[in-house]
């Protein structure tokens, strides 16, 4: 019951990112015929092409995973209270990570060289196994010293994370791409992140870091 309310948790914290996404469509989608003015600076560009950006999106996400960090501290949470945001941010976490591998990477593969790519996705591959040690390693039981200095080191590889990702492999995605395939890829990211946290839902934990690591390596480069 503990790891299904984390995946209810992280359900939950995604559906915003929808939510947000449906939200940006429609306005977009509401200045476009009130002014007549291409959207994105794409002329042709419809309602439908209109979807919030993929950099946004994931932005967005990696806002969400910092936010769930801040869970970790709160000063006032029981044991049980911090157990399940360790659970949750687990969740959150994994699932992120393979969304991105199944989407980015995959992605990549079809506008830059093999030996490029692998420059790209060394260091967000990185950043992933990283968090993924912190996380499997901490201990709602250890010390106040201990557990604070795991969330800080979390945090600042996610963060580090973040912005190495907008700034390389976003980026080389967005100007090798055509405008409709890459405004594609968020709907592609959020099905794809949608089904992992729906396999981690039916998954006893254990279970569920094993299924993780065995797709990592599926979708590995």
């Amino acid at each position: 019951m503990l790891h299904q309310r984390s995946v209810a948790h992280a359900h939950a914290a995604f559906a915003g990112n929808q939510a947000f996404a449906r939200n940006q469509c429609r306005a977009q989608g509401r200045e476009r015929r009130a002014t007549d003015e291409p959207i994105d600076g794409h002329p042709a560009c419809s309602l439908l092409e209109a979807v919030v950006d993929l950099s946004m999106l994931l932005a967005r996400d990696h806002d969400q995973l910092d936010r769930a960090i801040g869970f970790l501290i709160e000063p006032c949470s029981s044991s049980v209270d911090r157990q399940n945001a360790l659970d949750a941010t687990r969740v959150s976490f994994a699932a992120h990570a393979d969304a991105e591998a199944a989407v980015l990477y995959a992605a990549l593969a079809h506008v830059v060289a093999k030996h490029d790519m692998a420059g790209l996705v060394a260091q967000v591959v990185a950043a992933h196994r990283i968090q993924e040690s912190i996380l499997r390693r901490m201990d709602v039981g250890a010390r106040t010293d201990d557990w604070m200095c795991a969330t800080i080191r979390l945090r600042r590889s996610l963060l580090l994370h973040a912005d190495v990702e907008q700034s390389t492999m976003l980026r080389t995605l967005r100007d090798a791409l055509p405008v409709l395939e890459y405004q594609a890829l968020s709907a592609t990211y959020a099905t794809e992140k949608m089904r992992a946290l729906g396999l981690m839902s039916t998954l006893p934990p254990l279970s569920r870091r094993c299924a993780t690591r065995a797709h990592r390596r599926a979708t590995r480069i």
